[in-house]
């Protein structure tokens, strides 16, 4: 496996793994290149970090071979998968694919949380049988999440079956 330091690895002809860093026990997210003819596509992006956004900048002057970004692909919403999905987006102008589902759940846990907790939210942690002390340490952790990025304002949807072509292969769409 690569390092996450930037380093690639060709898994196969046109795909290559690289990881990221991450600063909590699990220290590492995989993204990997999928090279075609008209460029790369990006699959998966890395937290919202200086550190990531400079491991991109390397990648970009040192793994393209000339050729450009031509997409990216967030597997799904976590923000270790899509947290550098507007930088990246804006920095390559490059459009961003993702299931609806994925991209508006982005979008929706991207609001910042209410101080307090309106009634109607706490209730349903509270009937779910999670203990008052712990929702507020949850939603208190929440307001003070340093990862939490800004969202794309816009993406091209994927849906379950579709087929398209990343690199120079075609990949279906499994949800």
């Amino acid at each position: 496996p690569p390092p996450p330091d930037g380093s690639a690895v060709e898994v196969a002809p046109g795909i290559r793994w690289l990881r990221m860093p991450m600063p909590m026990a699990l220290d590492h997210i995989n993204v990997y290149l999928l090279r075609g003819a008209d460029g790369w596509t990006l699959v998966d992006t890395g937290l919202n970090t200086a550190a990531c956004r400079e491991r991109w900048e390397r990648i970009a002057a040192t793994h393209l071979q000339g050729l450009p970004i031509v997409r990216l692909v967030c597997t799904h919403m976590h923000y270790d998968h899509a947290g550098l999905a507007r930088w990246l987006c804006e920095r390559f102008d490059i459009p961003l694919y993702m299931t609806h589902g994925e991209y508006f759940m982005m979008r929706a846990l991207a609001e910042p949380v209410p101080d307090p907790l309106p009634q109607a939210q706490a209730l349903f942690y509270q009937r779910a049988g999670l203990p008052q002390e712990r929702l507020e340490r949850m939603f208190q952790a929440m307001r003070k999440d340093p990862f939490m990025p800004p969202q794309p304002q816009s993406f091209s949807r994927l849906r379950g079956g579709d087929e398209i072509e990343l690199g120079s292969r075609r990949w279906r769409v499994v949800i």
